[in-house]
């Protein structure tokens, strides 16, 4: 969890759950707008699936940059430590 402690695939769910949100609220709003609505849902469900793989992309890139860092920072304390 390099920087919050939401889990990526959530992070990746609640990018798209507006989508299906704002759908439902137009048919509230006008019940004739969305007649294919489980149609939609079907491809906000798949659309949702990018979205999960790129929170897990970012994920594992910060967690290899903190660990460059790391790296780093032992290897300039080691240094310092040396002289």
């Amino acid at each position: 969890k390099a920087i919050s402690k939401v889990p990526f695939w959530l992070v990746g769910i609640m990018s798209m759950f507006i989508f299906p949100l704002a759908a439902i609220y137009e048919m509230i709003i006008d019940s004739s707008s969305h007649n294919l609505f489980p149609l939609e849902l079907i491809l906000y469900t798949f659309l949702t699936i990018p979205s999960i793989i790129g929170a897990f992309t970012t994920h594992c890139i910060i967690l290899i940059l903190l660990k460059i860092k790391l790296m780093i920072l032992c290897a300039n304390s080691f240094e310092f430590y040396r002289k």
